[in-house]
């Protein structure tokens, strides 16, 4: 099974600080680095975009999300929907290991719990897929930066799913004053935490974005405008 199939189906199934800051402003600015994904200036109808772009979904109509004016708009009434895509990859990461995400959220699910299945909800999922599987039925090790309900940024989570794949808080609630935020991640050090026994940063093998609320029958809104990497 091709890693774009197998990312697909099986994330839908379901010592040291690393870095993270963030900062808040009223325009989604161009955030400096080499962007993983480039979202369209003018207004695109959805599966249109996503197909163009080489996305692919475990749903045949994902609804609820709009693209355009360089801002992926993500909703989720009581459903889930994941898209993933490996247009771009694999790529070398190791001269660019910090991760940057320009985001805001409106709407987080209530009731979650990333740690158990019945409460696997987020307002927004970034996975992050390394090219260092464990076989044809399983995910390639895989991080999923998760924007929750109520765990502090930085806190690891162990997914109910699968063993090499976890969870990292991006932060929780609402962003403050439905203000865009810059959040980093240091790749190379999270990788080290989530999987302890692979010292070396492999390369990335694809992404994923997900927002979800299926299991609280919830809702959640969240928005992205930019998805890169930079140096140290």
């Amino acid at each position: 099974m091709k890693l774009q199939a197998r990312l697909l189906v099986s994330l839908c199934l379901c010592g040291y600080t690393p870095l993270s800051r963030a900062q808040t402003d009223s325009v989604p600015a161009a955030v400096a680095g080499s962007p993983l994904v480039v979202f369209p200036a003018a207004a695109q109808e959805f599966l249109t975009w996503m197909r163009a772009e080489g996305w692919q979904s475990k749903r045949d109509q994902p609804r609820g999300w709009e693209v355009g004016d360089g801002v992926l708009h993500l909703r989720s009434d009581g459903n889930s929907v994941l898209i993933a895509t490996q247009k771009g990859f694999p790529r070398d990461i190791r001269r660019t290991p910090i991760l940057r995400l320009r985001l805001k959220v409106l709407r987080v699910p209530r009731g979650t719990n990333l740690s158990r299945k019945n409460g696997d909800d987020a307002a927004l999922r970034v996975y992050v897929a390394f090219d260092k599987g464990g076989g044809m039925f399983a995910p390639p090790n895989t991080i999923a930066y998760a924007w929750t309900e109520k765990e502090e940024a930085g806190t690891l989570i162990a997914s109910a799913h699968f063993s090499n794949l976890h969870y990292i808080s991006l932060g929780k609630g609402p962003t403050p004053g439905d203000e865009w935020i810059v959040v980093e991640r240091d790749l190379a050090a999270d990788y080290r935490r989530a999987f302890p026994a692979d010292r070396e940063l492999p390369r990335l093998s694809g992404l994923g974005l997900k927002c979800d609320a299926n299991d609280t029958k919830t809702s959640a809104e969240s928005f992205l405008s930019a998805i890169e990497v930079r140096s140290n």
